[in-house]
Formats: structure tokens, sequence, C-alpha cells
């Protein structure tokens, strides 16, 4: 990190904080980290190979078109397996000031039709041997003074143009790691393709000449500043390559031999009375204090005060630094000026732990995070919330590796003013996108960092084009060509397997747990192995919540869950009856897309999310069918017309509580299902994505398909769409009642269990199911109840007068407190609960048999409690302004 492995160390009021990784072994030491040595290798190696470049019996691994041909005995050029034909792009980065809006890039040679030996190492210092005569050409300086700053390279289909891979190409290592493994990869698999790579080096340069009669010191200082960048709380720092390329190890030489300091009767005391090793000293101060010595000369402190501070043990590892590191008080007025810029030349870089997991990190207050953003300009806010704001930022390339493009965004969360519990849920919920991130899942969003600093947390996300709310009102009805529908719907199925991924998300770190002794019947006792394995939830799964990307090298869609403040991940012993995972947290997300699980079992687990995706799949079909009077804005306003229960209450929700108590589909949604099921009788695989949709949407939660159902449909789904779009008018032309042709290749599945199997259930499910919990809450409670005083909610309401009087009553007489009735069940929470009241329902009555093949046990799974993450939606910035959320 920064040139510097960072570790969380003791300190701070949080007892962690971020501090330089003092791991100094033998094996390591006299030596920099990898990252420097890299940043080292790729210049000064490069200009000692160019020097001997000039030899007449040196192999060329880099050919012109024109060479390529006078080579050739018939004129025409044939590549063999370990050549490659290149595109060669060379930039220049000029960088006139601290900030980035004054930065630029200038493109100073394409090279088109270079014949490249991939497989030799050598072209890479051949290329940048290229590079750097196209830049002395236009600029005049002198080879030394350029430096590679970014590279990378795209792997290109020549029929059709496309993106076929991408990587980072910055190092001698890239050229075998990145470059030659996607080669030889795309030609196993695409066999006599044509294809080419382009190759693209942005470089910066550094002019480093000492003026006469100045102090050396005074010369980098002012290279120093030529570098220093602002983040977004403008913080100055300096880039970690340029830092490097500052500090080598001839300056740090000239340094230390031109400093008069370290010749005083002060550097004399320091060393027992001897004079000072200079030569000694400038290893060391390479080896451990390149950073530090950088931070000095800036602050224009002598390095007699550097060599105190080594004497002392300080160190690169020991930055940022604070005033009581002062060694010692003649340096104190100094010191306390600069101290806060000591951050900056050890900029925090982000990467992965050991085990290329994201932790949850702990900043020391003068960490400098090199993001970079303007928060006055309105283009980088993306949304605000009650408890801060997201931001589309940039990160300095020098400081990260997510991305081998220059210009990707990001979206920054930055939680502003939270209290410790808040802090604490922050810190939850990274640590559960941590769990995902160790088993990745396309259709999974999770973050890739997140640290507090100063009591302000922060987490970092890949920013996407915009959430699934947004891209349905920005775009019409598609047409029903092989293209989009292959798009849209293989992009359902995946969010049903990322779902799935969720649910199940397997053996815990993929490591069998101990074996337990069990005492079994009679006494007797066996050894056995209760494997334990992850079981997650999302409870917040809506359209704001899925993130859609477009794939700029492929045009392909991609929807993504992300937003898991209310997810938990706990683990299940397998073989031991606790196959689902409960919870009794009665706000676990937005209560339009809420399911009434609360009301008819007192608790949530994962069949909430099944409902949710329920929600998210009807809208979409009402999207993708785009019938006049039915469409998502008009379906969301005949929601709005049904009361949500006795006392008077509207909201948008699918499902409602009658007079009686009973909790129904509303009448909008079975209508919206009906039209749905009509409209696409006979048209290819849509009746059954209709029919499937239904059984999401069963009022009671044991009922309904769980996640593993849910995928294996789609996946017969998807065989008999690609069968059906073998003719890519198919659906183009209503094709009812369908055609006489059509090949059906995949039934829906229908799996084993007291149900019956999905197709034997009622794809609309007009029944209704009595409550037996908290049957005298209000759905539109959430603002007046205490214990989700820090969510955002998009259900409230305008209650007249007596209306929270009779609330209050009526909850007293049930033996309950006042909540929010889709999510709320005060007798549960009391741990009051009265006998269940008959369920009405128009599936057949095997409901125990089910509950226990399902995995849904009343006396096994203990309430755990999730915690209530601030919300701040990645992509809320893109709700509809306009959309209706309730009314009184």
């Amino acid at each position: 990190m920064s040139g510097v492995d960072y570790q969380v160390a003791p300190g701070s009021d949080d007892k962690r904080f971020l501090t330089p990784n003092p791991k100094n072994t033998s094996a390591n030491a006299r030596r920099p980290s990898t990252s420097h040595e890299s940043v080292r290798s790729t210049t000064s190696s490069v200009h000692s190979r160019r020097r001997k470049s000039s030899s007449v019996s040196r192999k060329q691994y880099v050919r012109e078109p024109g060479l390529e041909q006078a080579i050739s005995a018939l004129g025409t050029v044939r590549l063999n397996a370990s050549q490659v034909r290149c595109t060669f792009i060379v930039a220049y980065h000029h960088g006139t000031g601290s900030s980035p809006a004054k930065s630029r890039r200038h493109e100073v040679a394409r090279i088109e039709n270079l014949t490249v030996e991939f497989e030799e190492d050598a072209a890479f210092d051949e290329l940048h041997d290229k590079a750097i005569e196209h830049l002395v050409k236009q600029y005049k300086r002198t080879t030394e003074a350029y430096y590679l700053k970014v590279g990378r390279f795209r792997l290109i289909r020549e029929e059709p143009r496309t993106v076929a891979a991408r990587g980072i190409l910055e190092r001698k290592d890239d050229w075998t790691e990145n470059l030659g493994r996607n080669i030889q990869a795309f030609r196993g698999q695409n066999f006599k393709v044509d294809f080419h790579v382009d190759i693209e080096w942005e470089y910066s340069s550094l002019h480093i000449q000492q003026v006469p009669g100045t102090l050396y010191a005074e010369t980098i200082r002012g290279a120093l500043e030529s570098k220093i960048r602002l983040n977004w709380e403008g913080k100055l720092y300096v880039p970690r390559k340029d830092l490097r390329q500052i500090m080598t190890e001839d300056t740090i030489k000239k340094l230390v031999l031109d400093d008069q300091s370290l010749h005083t009767p002060e550097a004399l005391r320091l060393n027992g009375g001897s004079p000072v090793e200079l030569n000694t000293l400038a290893k060391d101060i390479y080896t451990w204090a390149v950073c530090l010595l950088a931070w000095c000369v800036y602050s224009d402190l002598q390095l007699v005060c550097l060599y105190h501070m080594l004497k002392k043990g300080l160190q690169d590892t020991n930055l940022p630094l604070t005033i009581d590191n002062c060694p010692d008080n003649a340096y104190i007025t100094k010191f306390r000026n600069c101290v806060n810029h000591s951050g900056g030349f050890a900029a925090y870089t982000f990467a992965r732990n050991e085990k290329r997991l994201v932790d949850h990190q702990v900043l020391h207050d003068g960490a400098v995070v090199p993001i970079i953003f303007d928060e006055r300009d309105p283009r980088c806010k993306l949304g605000q919330g009650s408890f801060g704001v997201v931001y589309k930022v940039r990160i300095d390339r020098d400081h990260h590796s997510f991305s081998d493009r220059d210009d990707e965004y990001f979206a920054f969360k930055i939680f502003r003013d939270v209290d410790a519990n808040v802090a604490a849920n922050v810190k939850a919920e990274s640590e559960i996108l941590a769990k995902l991130a160790d088993a990745p899942h396309n259709n999974i969003t999770t973050h890739i960092a997140s640290w507090r600093q100063k009591g302000v947390c922060y987490m970092l996300f890949r920013c996407a084009d915009c959430n699934l709310r947004k891209y349905m009102t920005d775009n019409p009805s598609p047409e029903w060509t092989k293209a989009k529908l292959v798009a849209v719907i293989s992009q359902m199925a995946g969010l049903a397997d990322g779902l799935n991924h969720i649910h199940n998300l397997g053996p815990a770190k993929l490591q069998p747990e101990e074996v337990d002794l069990v005492a079994r019947g009679g006494g007797g006792s066996h050894h056995y192995h209760r494997r334990s394995s992850q079981s997650g939830f999302h409870h917040d799964l809506k359209p704001g919540n899925i993130l859609v990307t477009t794939n700029e090298d492929t045009g392909q869609l991609l929807f993504s869950i992300s937003d898991f403040g209310s997810a938990r991940i706990g683990q299940i012993l397998s073989g031991s009856g606790q196959r689902s995972t409960f919870t009794p947290n009665m706000y676990p997300g937005d209560p339009v897309y809420g399911a009434p699980d609360v009301l008819i079992d007192g608790r949530n687990s994962r069949p909430y999310d099944i409902w949710s995706m329920g929600c998210i799949l009807l809208e979409l079909l009402t999207w993708m069918v785009g019938e006049e009077g039915y469409d998502v804005r008009s379906f969301e306003m005949k929601r709005l017309e049904t009361l949500a229960n006795a006392y008077g209450n509207q909201d948008t929700a699918f499902w409602y509580q009658d007079i009686s108590g009973e909790i129904r589909l509303k009448p909008a949604v079975v209508d919206q299902l009906k039209m749905l099921k009509t409209y696409c009788r006979g048209r290819g695989v849509f009746p059954e994505l209709v029919r499937l949709t239904g059984r999401l949407l069963n009022i009671h939660p044991r009922e309904r398909p769980d996640a593993s159902q849910l995928l294996n449909a789609f996946q017969a789904i998807l065989l008999q769409l690609n069968q059906d779009l073998k003719n890519e008018n198919f659906y183009l032309s209503g094709n009812d009642p369908p055609p006489p042709h059509r090949v059906t290749l995949a039934a829906p599945p229908t799996p084993t269990g007291a149900l019956g199997g999905l197709s034997r259930t009622h794809s609309i499910d007009e029944g209704g199911v009595q409550a037996r919990y908290s049957e005298s809450l209000s759905p539109a409670d959430t603002r007046t109840t205490h214990h989700n005083t820090n969510r955002r909610s998009t259900v409230g309401s305008i209650h007249p007068p007596d209306v929270g009087l009779r609330r209050t009553a009526a909850a007293a007489g049930a033996g309950g407190v006042g909540g929010h009735a889709r999510h709320y069940s005060a007798s549960d929470a009391l741990g009051l609960r009265r006998p269940p009241t008959r369920l009405r329902t128009d599936v057949v009555d095997t409901f125990a048999t089910a509950a226990h093949s399902s995995g849904f046990t009343d006396s096994s799974d203990q309430p755990e409690t999730t915690p209530n993450t601030p919300r701040i939606s990645l992509s809320d910035y893109d709700d509809d302004p306009d959309r209706v959320v309730v009314f009184d």
C-alpha cells in the first residue's frame, strides 16, 4: 500500500488503526517491497537495456510492416504460433498542477500492424524503446526523463469487432502473466479466428537538474511539488510511481551526501561520538525510509532530524506521523507545521488481504485516501440519504488495481455523522459483502473496499449505469427480437442464480468443521462430521437495488443484486434439521416489495426474498409486454387504490390485509397477472414466465418455490428460448396459436415434495391467509416506531388525528406494541406468541409435511437479529422522483 504494506494494529480510539506492516524478515531485509522494486526495474533496467539495443546482432522481437515484408521471401507476412499482430499506442500525461482538472492526456503515436513475439518478454523492452523514441522526438527531452505511468492491453476479435480480453501491462512480469496467457487462452478457444492486440502505454516525465549554487534538496523539493495531487478532501499526496521515480537510490545518496546537518555535533552525539557513515545511512533510507525522507525534504527538515527518527525506530511503516513522533524539541516548529502532510507521502493503496479478501479497515486520522472528485460538482453526486451521500469518483491509478481502464468511475458511499451503532452496522454489512466477495457471482455487486476514519464510514463499489427502475423508466418496452429477448430473460435467470447463490453459499470457507462428540440413544456416543454451510438472505430486493450495467466491450446487459444493508449471512448445519435461518428483524427493507411473512409466521426468512423477486419479475414482464393501460406506472397507481388495512391507509405494496384480518394479493396484482396470462398465451416461454411469477407471489411463505427451484425453472426457460429463437422471428409474429413446427425442448421442472411440484400449484392464488400475528397493525407505522428511526422507507402516511390512538389501543389489546404490519410482530418479539389461528389457502392442505420438507421448523431455529444498516442505495438517485409512494 503506497509502497508499503499495511496492517491493522493496536491504537486509536477504536483500538485499531491502519499502519504500515513492519514485516522485516531476513528474506526481505535490505530490499524494497515488490511494488517499489518493480517500478524501479521498469525504468532503470529498461534504460540499461536500451543502451545495448544498438548491437547489430541483437534479435528483433518487434517488427514494423515494411521490415516484415522485406524479410519475407514472397512479400507476404505470415504469423507463426509465437507472433501476434499489434497496434501500439503511445500517450503522454501532462500534469500541470495539483488539480486533476489541469491534467490531460495527449496521444503521441499510433503504430499499426506491428508483428510482436508475445512469448518473448524482451519485446517489452523493444516496445519501450519505440515509445521513448517518439516521446523524445515530440518533446525534445532526454530519454531518462520518461517513465511508464499507465499500461494496458486489449485483445480484439476482428469479426465482429469486439474486445475479447483486456488487462494491465505495466511491467515485464505482466507481459507473460497477463498478455501471453490471454492470447494463448483465446487461441485455444477460437481456432482460426482473426484478432489483434492493442497495447496502450501512457508516459509521464520528470526532469531533475540542480541549479548551481542551490542545495540538491531544493531541486528535489521542486520535483515533489510538481507531482503533488489533491484528493477529494483537499489533502495533498504524491502518487506512488511519481514518488519512486523521484526518490531513486542515486537521489537518496546525493541528498545524504549534500546535507551538512549530518556533520553537526548533534549527529555525532546521536552516533555515539563517531561520524555518521553516510553510505550506510543512504542504503538504510533506501530500504526502510524512502517515503519518510521525501516528507522531510518537502518539509525542509534537515536530515539530522530524519537520522534521529531512524534511531528511534521510525520508518515508512510509521507514516502518517503525529506530533508525538517528533524526536526532539529542536524540530518541533517545523514538525508541527508539516506533520499533517506526512500521510500524503505514503498514500493509501487499495488492496486485498493475504487471502484476496476485502477487510473493513480502520484508518489513521492522518491517512490520505487518493479518491478524486469535487463535492461541489452536482454531476458527481449520485444520491443522498439521511445518513450520507453517494458520489461518482475516480481513484488515482497508482493506488489501485481494480480495473485496467484508466477512466473507470466508482460509487463512493460516505456515511456522515454516524454514531457507534451505525458504525457497527456498516462494519457488519461490510463483513457480509466480504463473505459474498469470497465466493463471487456475476449477478451480485459487492463492495471493493470499506473503512472508517475520523468517525466517518466509507464504502466503495463499482459504478453501474443505473438501477432497474430507471432502466425501465428510460427505455421503452423492447421489441421481441432475438438479441433483446436473450439479453433480458438471461438476466432474469441471472438474478435467480444470484439469489440462489446468496441463499445457499455452500460450505463455510470450503472446509469441514470439527468432529463433534454427540451422545445418542442408550448413552452411546459416536464421532461424526457436521459440515457448516453458509446461508443468507437479502431482505431488500427491489428494482432500485438491482443495478444495470452495459458492457462497453460486448454491449451485453448485466443485472446485479446490490445494497446488502438488510442482509445477513448465517451458518446452518447440514443434517441438523436447521435448514432455514430466520430473523425477527421487522424492518428488512422497502415495504413496497416486502412479503407479509411476519404477520403469518411471526418472522422472516429466505421466502421473503422469493416474494420480492416475484414483485420484480412481475414489473419486468409488465415492462416487456408494454400493454397500454397496464404499464409499470399504471400498475403502481392501481395498487395504490386498494386500502392496505382496515385503518384506511394506502400503499403501493403487492398485498393487503382485509377487514377480517386475511392477507390477500391486491386486486391490481391479480388483474395484472391475468392480463399477462392472456396476452402471453401461445407466445413461447412467456406463459411459463407468467406462471412462475405468480407462484413466487404466493401469500403463504411455505408454498413459494425456493431459490434452487426458481433457478431450475429459469434454466428450463432459457433452453426453450434458445430452441425457439433458432427461428429469429419466432416472437415477432404473435404466435397465437403457436406454430405447429415448434419443438418443445424443456418442460418446467416438477420437483418432488409435499406440494406436488411447481406445476401443480396455482399460478395465481387469490385465496387469503389469516394473519396469526399482530393483526391490528398498520403498514404505515414505520415512521412512528422508535425501532425504525434509522431506516429509510418508501412507505409512509398522513394519519387522521385518531388513527394513532386506535392503533395503539388495538395493539395493546392484542398483547403487543405498535409497529409495521408488514415487518413487525410484537408478540413474537416479546416471546408472547399466541396459538396460531386456522389458515385459509387454496392449496391442498399438506402444510405440516411441506414445512418439514422445506426446512421450516418452529422448534429448531432461534431468532437472530439483523442490524439496521443505514440505507444509502447505490442507485437511489436513479429512482423516479415522481414515483407514487403513499397517500392516506
